[in-house]
């Protein structure tokens, strides 16, 4: 049975040693562990916050995005899939570790360790920051 499919629930996962995975799910969702991987797959996230201390990041919404999406890492890659047709205002940051955005960008201002930018209207927000790792907004692997 899948849950959340159809009306949207709010899901919050914590873990203090492990990996968080959360597939198929609509609606506000909170993902956290202090020492582990985050990993989302086939969202229609209204809100997303992820966060971990020691770990990557992996994102993968099903529907264009123009809601509030916040991912933040001290020591991982961070990796968030968009669909085509999403439209959100982006901030992402990494102190050491490169930036990169598959998709269109307008009101582009990059430096080696900050990118802001509007992908479509900027209906949303994406925020993502990591020490020491990667940062990458793509579009989906079948795209």
């Amino acid at each position: 049975e899948e849950v959340g499919r159809t009306a949207p629930l709010d899901v919050t996962i914590e873990s203090v040693s492990g990996d968080v995975r959360l597939v198929r799910a609509r609606g506000n969702v909170s993902l956290k562990t202090v020492s582990g991987d985050v990993e989302a797959d086939h969202l229609d996230a209204l809100t997303l916050q992820s966060q971990t201390v020691s770990g990557d990041v992996g994102v993968e919404l099903d529907s264009a995005f123009s809601g509030a999406l916040t991912a933040n890492t001290v020591s991982g890659d961070v990796e968030i899939r968009a669909p085509r047709g999403s439209c959100f205002r982006f901030t992402i940051a990494t102190q050491s570790g490169s930036l990169h955005c598959a998709h269109p960008v307008e009101d582009s201002r990059k430096t080696d360790t900050l990118w802001t930018g509007t992908v479509g209207t900027g209906a949303g927000t994406v925020s993502v920051t990591t020490r020491s790792g990667d940062v990458r907004l793509e579009l989906p692997s079948d795209a």
